[in-house]
């Protein structure tokens, strides 16, 4: 038996869907923008409404997550790179993932160890290569949550956990991100097999299913390439061109030259490159951008830098920041480390002063070579400035 009031729920968010379609085919104008925002607003307003009188607003629940297992699964994520995974490693990722999530979704559909290749190819000790890496699962959430009537937004805040270091999507919500050409999604959709800590039947056949060049290919793919690229590292100067933010990282850098480097494979009708650099695959401009970020961790490193301001060198060539070696002088060990400080502050102040005009040859070098002013739509393909 229908509800008291429902049929006029119902037809009041039709009617608005119907005006919220009619809409979308005005033109961008910043009228236009402004009414279609307040349309999408009322929509879901109405929505909800819909389903507080249909007594349906609670039947989703959002996707949440067993702490417990946390700990043991982030440290094991910064122990390993793709290519250290081993069968008994992935059993124990597999295991974590299960009792973070199994009794919270219907199905764990796949795990993959997501890093950043070009920040791997800077950094020698494994440790340190898996500082950044990133867990992505995909579920599949209950019958009941998918036909809920709760509102796409609702939804999808509800369908994505995300932590950092680990992120747990829904199914459903990873496939609109796909379309949507989200890097994140499109890496782990084509990632090395030995990304892939744990794969189900319906995961191989979803990859099975897509095709490369279709999805790298798509318009916001690309443009998320270039824009993240230049947009997360660079800035436009007054007179033209770009320059480096001086708060820009390496791991920030090295991943905008992995997204330039997945628009250029798509171009070269290759996959992107999600687990180990191949020099033999990369153009020169992409072999130079990886020699000028080796130098720049080395630049960043404030290991064996001596203080002018010091009688002995040797105090201060250190092992790890603001941890000295034995030194054979008369300094204390307090002053060995404050100096020892104090050079890595200063390495980190010259090389951020490049962008400033203040820079000898080697930071110009790294921070302002052609590489940098180069228009970010020729992607690998030109070393020329604009």
């Amino acid at each position: 038996m229908e509800l008291e009031g429902e049929s006029d729920a119902t037809a009041s968010v039709q009617a608005m869907e119907r005006l919220h379609l009619t809409a979308r085919s005005f033109s961008d104008t910043e009228r236009n923008l402004m009414l279609k925002e307040k349309i999408r607003s009322a929509l879901d307003q109405l929505r909800e409404v819909k389903a507080l009188v249909e007594g349906s607003h609670d039947t989703f629940v959002p996707l949440s997550i067993n702490e417990q297992p946390l700990l043991e699964l982030k440290q094991l994520l910064l122990m390993h790179v793709p290519s250290s995974i081993t069968d008994e490693a992935r059993q124990r990722f597999f295991m974590l993932i299960d009792q973070a999530l199994g009794d919270r979704c219907k199905k764990i559909v796949a795990g993959v160890v997501l890093t950043c290749p070009w920040y791997a190819a800077t950094q020698k000790e494994r440790g340190e290569q898996a500082k950044h890496n990133m867990l992505l699962v995909v579920v599949m959430n209950d019958d009941r949550q998918f036909f809920s009537p709760a509102n796409l937004q609702t939804k999808e805040a509800g369908g994505v956990v995300d932590l950092g270091w680990l992120s747990v999507v829904e199914l459903f919500h990873f496939g609109r991100f796909l379309v949507k050409g989200r890097t994140r999604y499109v890496e782990t959709a084509f990632c090395d097999k030995d990304a892939l800590v744990y794969s189900s039947d319906e995961w191989q056949h979803l990859r099975d299913q897509l095709s490369v060049n279709t999805v790298t290919g798509l318009r916001p793919f690309q443009e998320a390439c270039c824009g993240q690229a230049m947009g997360s590292v660079a800035k436009k100067r007054q007179n033209g061109g770009m320059k480096l933010k001086e708060s820009a990282t390496l791991a920030e850098i090295c991943e905008a030259f992995r997204l330039l480097n997945h628009a250029h494979n798509h171009h070269d009708n290759r996959p992107p490159v999600t687990n180990g650099l191949h020099p033999s695959s990369l153009p020169e401009t992409a072999l130079q951008a990886l020699e000028k970020l080796k130098a720049l961790y080395k630049a960043e490193t404030p290991r064996g830098i001596p203080s002018t301001s010091s009688p002995c060198p040797d105090s201060l060539v250190v092992s790890s920041p603001g941890t000295p070696r034995t030194c054979s002088c008369s300094s204390t060990q307090s002053e060995m480390s404050s100096k020892a400080r104090a050079s890595g502050v200063s390495a980190m102040k010259t090389l951020r002063a490049g962008s400033r005009g203040k820079k000898s040859s080697a930071t110009a070098d790294v921070l302002h070579g052609p590489l940098w002013r180069c228009d970010p739509k020729r992607v690998f393909t030109d070393n020329t400035i604009p």
